[in-house]
């Protein structure tokens, strides 16, 4: 095989370039994972935002669930002042979901379309439920079709559940993201959970109270499953605070706590003996509907307080991610301005000093080895380049001299053998 020769001069500029390439390559290497991870956060801040305004629209929705609820176990019409607020209720549930649409379109992500497809269908369904339940609140119980006091509630139940879990098509996962996030995420889980769950146990101790009657055996086995499923999220929202509680933000702790000492504090102690309560044929409850109503309320919006904080610490997490990352971004680019300004510098300064130099040491000396000895030898500088070039011009002169005198000398000797001729 061939053996490749490569010029002095070339290799160094191959040497210089491949060195320059690689400095390069880094830097931009380094621009295009800072510009992805902008992009993963851009997108999962708006994932956040999405999320946010799903839970304070499921939330809403689900006070106007139990609305619905209560009016349908009343035997008569649902009348102002309570169906006014179902509609505020609604009104407000619907504001929360309509800001989700403008979000979607902000940043455009290959999960939108899921989404968006079954958020469509669940709030569809919604419409179909709430229309029929206004057929039947508009009329006394015994005018309403048979079983809709049931049937309508637990559809509701199922949509809203539904909806929000929807939600999932967005969620950021994956083995990569960040512990605080993910204990935002589940704080926010938590803290939703709380109040849908413990608004369901809700609805049916507020019935007994409004009534003064018993609960209905599979009724009363629904409220407890309710409460078993909330206080799963307490042990979840102390697990969290004890394993990420340095790391969460003070807002979010400050929440997290009050959920604990109201809803799963004093709040606990109340609806327990609403339940022992509601199994008895006479029960005496310890509060009446008013003042039942109020406690609830205050202990479940502490649960609302909570999904509320930590969802807007996600997306202030995110937005933080970022203007983080855009920062690396913008460092990286002027990072590589910087890398082929020094690049371009390095570049002449090597031409300019290292193979210039050589180049003309080479011409130089193939032209003083054909005894061309008239062109000066260019030389600059006293660095070793520049004394090797000095060199060559002063071997160029010794031996112009010389080759000057030996022909005067030749041509003196040629004049004195012509005259002894």
């Amino acid at each position: 095989m061939a053996k490749i020769r490569l010029s002095t001069a070339t290799t160094i500029r191959a040497v210089l370039a491949v060195f320059l390439v690689a400095l390069a390559g880094f830097s931009i290497r380094g621009a295009v994972d800072s510009f992805r991870a902008m992009q993963d956060a851009e997108r999962s801040a708006n994932a956040a935002r999405v999320l946010a305004a799903l839970d304070k629209g499921t939330v809403e929705m689900s006070f106007e669930r139990s609305l619905t609820q209560v009016g349908l176990a009343l035997p008569d019409a649902f009348g102002p002042p309570f169906s006014d607020l179902l509609a505020e209720q609604r009104r407000k549930a619907n504001e929360h979901l309509d800001r989700i649409d403008p979000l979607l379109s902000s940043v455009p992500n290959q999960n939108h379309a899921a989404f968006k497809d079954l958020l469509d269908r669940h709030r569809e369904a919604v419409e179909a439920l709430r229309r029929e339940a206004d057929a039947a609140l508009g009329v006394a119980a015994d005018a309403r079709a048979l079983g809709v006091a049931e049937t309508i509630p637990t559809a509701l139940k199922q949509e809203i559940l539904l909806l929000r879990e929807s939600g999932q098509k967005l969620a950021v996962t994956g083995a990569d993201i960040p512990s605080e996030a993910m204990a935002l995420a589940s704080l926010v889980d938590a803290g939703w959970r709380s109040r849908e769950f413990g608004g369901r146990e809700r609805t049916y101790l507020a019935i007994a109270a409004l009534t003064g009657s018993a609960i209905a055996p599979e009724a009363l086995a629904e409220a407890r499953l309710n409460a078993d499923i909330a206080t799963e999220s307490k042990r979840r929202i102390e697990r969290l605070l004890a394993i990420q509680g340095d790391g969460l933000p003070e807002a979010v702790k400050a929440s997290a706590s009050k959920v604990l000492d109201s809803y799963f504090g004093s709040y606990d102690t109340l609806r327990t003996g609403f339940l022992e309560e509601a199994s008895k044929p006479t029960p005496a409850y310890p509060l009446g509907f008013d003042e039942y109503f109020a406690a609830s309320s205050a202990a479940l919006d502490t649960a609302v307080e909570l999904t509320y904080a930590a969802g807007l610490a996600s997306v202030a997490y995110w937005d933080e991610r970022q203007a983080s990352a855009r920062k690396h971004f913008i460092a990286n680019l002027i990072g590589i301005a910087v890398v082929l300004a020094l690049a371009a510098f390095a570049w002449m300064l090597v031409e300019r000093r290292i193979v210039k130099p050589i180049l003309q040491a080479q011409l130089s000396a193939s032209r003083i080895a054909k005894l061309d000895l008239d062109s000066p030898v260019p030389y600059r500088g006293e660095d070793e380049l520049g004394l090797l070039l000095k060199s060559l011009d002063d071997m160029r002169r010794d031996l112009r001299s010389r080759i000057v005198a030996e022909r005067e000398v030749a041509a003196e000797n040629s004049r004195v053998r012509y005259a002894l001729d």
